[in-house]
């Protein structure tokens, strides 16, 4: 039984690793978001999104993995929670909550990042938002001036005689 369960926590070890590699370059497209904000640049913004879509995706998948088998763990163990071992002398359980504590550190890091990127997309919606007001007011403008003429090809019917 320790084989299986030292088997069961090596297998959530590497579901943890695989899943900061992924937040690693999820932090790497943030930053990346960050500067095509600044740069007002919306079309790599859009492609840097569809890319972080599918990291988050991944990462789903392995949550997902990752719930699974440490529920099995824990049934196997007869635990509820993974405190409630602390004191059986299974090393493996410290290398899975350093493993946890690094997910959480990217978690929160990108967390960070995303809200002042929000700040910052919003304060550019606004801006484009008035940009499209401000057009659309001018071309009121100029119509009032210059009224489109209506039905401008009848004005020059030619007659023959």
């Amino acid at each position: 039984m320790k084989n299986s369960s030292d088997n069961r926590i090596a297998g959530m070890i590497e579901l943890l690793n695989q899943k900061s590699r992924l937040l690693q370059d999820m932090l790497f497209i943030t930053k990346e978001q960050s500067s095509a904000i600044c740069e007002k640049n919306l079309d790599g913004l859009e492609r840097l999104i569809a890319s972080k879509q599918a990291k988050i995706d991944k990462i789903d998948e392995i949550d997902m993995e990752f719930e699974t088998n440490l529920e099995e763990y824990k049934k196997s163990m007869n635990v509820k929670n993974l405190d409630e071992l602390q004191g059986k002398g299974i090393i493996e359980l410290q290398d899975l909550k350093r493993a946890t504590g690094e997910v959480m550190k990217l978690v929160d890091e990108i967390m960070k990042l995303e809200k002042a990127n929000g700040k910052n997309a919003k304060a550019l919606m606004n801006e484009i938002e008035s940009k499209i007001r401000n057009i659309s007011q001018g071309k009121k403008a100029q119509l009032a001036y210059y009224p489109a003429l209506n039905n401008a090809s009848s004005y020059f019917i030619d007659r023959k005689k």
